[in-house]
C-alpha cells in the first residue's frame, strides 16, 4: 500500500520496509543477534544502540530467549510527530472505521480499561525486556517475564491494576 509505505517512511521507521539481514550466532554461554539494512534506522535508531541490559542478570537462570531494547515509547512519540498526518491518511484509507491514531488507541484503551492506549505505550520509555523459558522442559508451557523501567512507579501500578483483574482469593 503506498500510502503506508510513505507513512513508514515519513516516520522514520521505513527498515519495516527494506531488504536486511541478520545472522543469530553462539557466544559464550548465549547468542548473540546481529542485523543490518540498507534502511535508514531513523526514528527507531536509539532502540537499536548496543548496550548491556540491567534486567539480564535478574531473569531465571534457565530463560531460553531474552531480548531487551529501550525507548519504545519515545521512539514511537518520534514517529507519530514526523509522520502523524501520513498514519492518520493511511488509517482513514484502510477503511478500518478510525480517523486517526489518536481514535484507535482511544478505542483500544477503553477496551483494556484505560483512557488510551498511550497510557500503556508511555510507560515503556525506559529498558524493556522479555524473557521465556520452559520450567517443564516442553515447548507448549512457557513461562515468561516483561520488564520495563518505568519512571513514575504509581504511574504504572495505576496502569496495570486498570489492566488486570482483581485476582480470586
Amino acid at each position: 500500500d503506498d500510502v503506508l509505505t510513505s507513512a513508514l517512511e515519513d516516520a522514520g521507521v521505513d527498515l519495516a520496509i527494506k531488504p536486511m539481514a541478520a545472522v543469530l550466532g553462539a557466544e559464550g554461554n548465549g547468542f548473540t543477534f546481529q542485523a543490518a539494512s540498507v534502511a535508514d534506522a531513523g526514528a527507531i535508531a536509539p532502540m537499536l544502540q548496543p548496550r548491556v541490559s540491567r534486567f539480564a542478570g535478574i531473569v531465571p537462570a534457565e530463560t531460553a530467549f531474552f531480548t531487551s531494547t529501550t525507548g519504545i515509547a519515545t521512539t514511537i512519540r518520534r514517529a507519530l510527530d514526523s509522520a502523524g498526518d501520513e498514519i492518520n491518511d493511511a488509517i482513514r484509507d484502510s477503511g478500518s472505521g478510525y480517523d486517526s491514531i489518536d481514535d484507535l488507541f482511544e478505542e483500544a484503551g477503553a477496551e483494556l480499561g484505560l483512557g488510551s492506549l498511550q497510557d500503556l505505550v508511555d510507560l515503556f520509555d525506559g529498558e524493556t525486556a522479555l524473557a521465556l523459558w520452559f520450567p517443564t522442559g516442553d515447548s507448549d508451557q512457557p513461562e515468561g517475564l516483561l520488564l520495563t523501567e518505568v519512571d513514575d512507579p504509581g504511574r504504572a501500578r495505576e496502569v496495570v491494576e486498570a489492566l488486570l483483574p482483581p485476582s480470586a482469593e
